[in-house]
C-alpha cells in the first residue's frame, strides 16, 4: 500500500480542518457498509476499490489527517491504465457522497478522505458506543430490542441477558462491535414482487430477442454475463441501439455487440469498450462528415444568395423608378451624401454610374427607401 505523503502546504489548513474525527477501527465499519449497501452497482467496482484504498491508508496513519496520492500511484493500484478511467471512478464516488477529494497540482498530490453518507446508514447503524454506555443501556435494550442483541451476539435470549449483566471487558486493541446494517431492503408485498418480476423478466426477454434478431451468437449467455456484471436491461437496450445505428463501423456488427456485452459494466459509457473498427472505416466516416459539412455550407451560401436577391428586388420595386428618374445633379448629390467622396463605392459610382445589382445602386436605393419612411413617419 502506498505511503501517505504530507499534505501540501496550501491545502494543509483547510483539509485538516475539514477532516472528521474517526472512532477506532473505522475502516471495519466503512468496509462493511460499502459491501452490504451494494455500492458497486451504483458507482462501479473501480470507484469502490478507490474508496477502500483511501480508507485503508487513512487507517494506516491512525486517522490523524487526510491522505494524499499522486494519480500515478492510484492507476496501478486500481488496475486502470488511463486518467479518464480514474477520474470517472473518482467523480462517481464524490458525487455519491462517499469521497472527499481536493485536487493537487504540478508536483502536489491530491488530498483524499472517505465518508459514509447519512442515507447509507440503515436502522441500527449509528456509531458504535463505548463499553460504559453499552453496560448502562444493556438491560433496557434486551427488553425493547432483543433482535439487535441476538444478531450482534449470535446467541440465545439468555445470552443477551448474560451479556447485559456481565459484559466482557474490552482490551485496548480489541475491535468494537460493528453496528447492524441491513444487507437488503424490506421485501416488497407479494403483489408488488410478482408484478416487478414479470416486468423485469419481460424487459430482459425483449433484450435477448433483439440480440438474437441482430445476429448475436449465444445471445442468452452474453445477456446473462452482462446481467451478472450488474447491468440493467435498459443498459443492454442502449448497447443494442448503438450497434444498430453504427453497424457500418465493424466487419461483423453482431460480433462487435457480443464482445461489448461480455465487457459491459455499470457506468461504462455506451460508446466505449467496443472492438476496433474495420480498416478504413474511420477515414470513411471522416470523409462522409466532411462531405456533409461542405454540403451544409453550400446550402447555406445558396440560402444567403437567395435572401439577398429577394431584398434587392424589394428595394428595386420600391425605389428603382425614383432613382432612374432623378436628374444627374440630384443623383450625384445623393451619392456624395450616401457614399462619401473617398470610399471605394464612390469611385465605382464615378466610373460606372448605377448599373443593375451594383453595390452603389443598392446603397442609393436603400437611402431613398429610408428617406421615404422617415418622411412618412
Amino acid at each position: 500500500m502506498a505511503r501517505a505523503a504530507k499534505i501540501p502546504g496550501r491545502l494543509e489548513g483547510a483539509a485538516a480542518a475539514a477532516y472528521p474525527g474517526r472512532e477506532p477501527f473505522f475502516y471495519n465499519r466503512f468496509a462493511k457498509t460499502v459491501l452490504t449497501s451494494h455500492l458497486a452497482q451504483l458507482i462501479g467496482p473501480i470507484a469502490v476499490l478507490l474508496l477502500l484504498i483511501v480508507a485503508q491508508v487513512e487507517d494506516s496513519v491512525r486517522y490523524s489527517r487526510p491522505v494524499t496520492f499522486f494519480e500515478g500511484q492510484l492507476l496501478p493500484m486500481l488496475g486502470v491504465a488511463s486518467w479518464r478511467a480514474l477520474n470517472r471512478a473518482r467523480r462517481a464516488a464524490v458525487d455519491a457522497g462517499w469521497l472527499n477529494y481536493r485536487p493537487g497540482g504540478k508536483g502536489r498530490p491530491g488530498v483524499y478522505w472517505v465518508e459514509i453518507p447519512a442515507n447509507a446508514l440503515g436502522p441500527g447503524s449509528a456509531l458504535p458506543c463505548t463499553c460504559e454506555t453499552q453496560v448502562e443501556s444493556a438491560s433496557s435494550d434486551c427488553e425493547t430490542q432483543p433482535e439487535f442483541h441476538l444478531r450482534n451476539a449470535g446467541e440465545s435470549a439468555s445470552g443477551c441477558a448474560s451479556t447485559a449483566l456481565s459484559p466482557a471487558p474490552r482490551s485496548v486493541g480489541s475491535s468494537p462491535s460493528l453496528p447492524v446494517i441491513p444487507s437488503n431492503p424490506p421485501p416488497p408485498s407479494r403483489e408488488e414482487g410478482v408484478l416487478g418480476e414479470r416486468t423485469e423478466g419481460k424487459a430482459w426477454g425483449n433484450v435477448e430477442a433483439g440480440c438474437i434478431a441482430f445476429g448475436v451468437a449465444d445471445a442468452a449467455a452474453a445477456v446473462d454475463k452482462a446481467r451478472r456484471n450488474g447491468c440493467t436491461a435498459q443498459d443492454l437496450a442502449e448497447l443494442l441501439e448503438y450497434a444498430r445505428v453504427n453497424s457500418s463501423r465493424w466487419q461483423s456488427p453482431a460480433g462487435a455487440l457480443h464482445h461489448r456485452m461480455l465487457n459491459a459494466w455499470p457506468g461504462l459509457p455506451v460508446n466505449e469498450g467496443w472492438p476496433a473498427e474495420r480498416t478504413g472505416e474511420k477515414q470513411r466516416r471522416q470523409s462522409a462528415a466532411a462531405a456533409d459539412r461542405a454540403a451544409d455550407e453550400r446550402r447555406e451560401a445558396e440560402r444567403r444568395t437567395q435572401a439577398d436577391g429577394e431584398r434587392y428586388a424589394a428595394l428595386e420595386a420600391r425605389a428603382g423608378a425614383s432613382l432612374d428618374g432623378m436628374a444627374a445633379s440630384d443623383r450625384d448629390e445623393l451619392a456624395r451624401r450616401v457614399l462619401g467622396r473617398n470610399g471605394s463605392v464612390w469611385r465605382l459610382y464615378k466610373r460606372d454610374g448605377v448599373p443593375e445589382r451594383s453595390a452603389q445602386r443598392r446603397a442609393l436605393l436603400k437611402a431613398i427607401c429610408d428617406n421615404s419612411e422617415s418622411e412618412a413617419a
